[in-house]
């Protein structure tokens, strides 16, 4: 490693960045699902299909609750955010 960053680094540059104020909250284009679920429900389904494919077939049983909480925590996020149909749309860019 070329550099050690050390976590109080972070806060100062941190400290020094400015955040513009938003005049309006960005407009994200919402993807269409089928059969009629909403986003943040299509992303969880195609999240728990390759939880069955990625996680439960090539992972440690022991490590399943683990991961199962991230899995969790990171949908609680984009669904917070909003942000379940932007990662939808480039889902489906990536597949097609």
């Amino acid at each position: 490693m070329l550099y050690t960053i050390k976590p109080e680094a972070g806060v100062a540059i941190a400290s020094r960045c400015e955040m513009p104020a938003l005049k309006a909250p960005p407009m994200l284009p919402v993807f269409s699902c089928p059969r009629g679920l909403p986003p943040d429900g299509y992303l969880r389904e195609l999240c728990e299909e390759g939880w069955k494919t990625k996680i439960v077939k090539k992972v440690d049983s022991s490590k399943h609750e683990v991961y199962r909480a991230r899995l969790e925590r990171e949908l609680g996020v984009l669904t917070e955010a909003g942000l379940s149909s932007y990662f939808l749309i480039k889902n489906d860019m990536i597949d097609h």
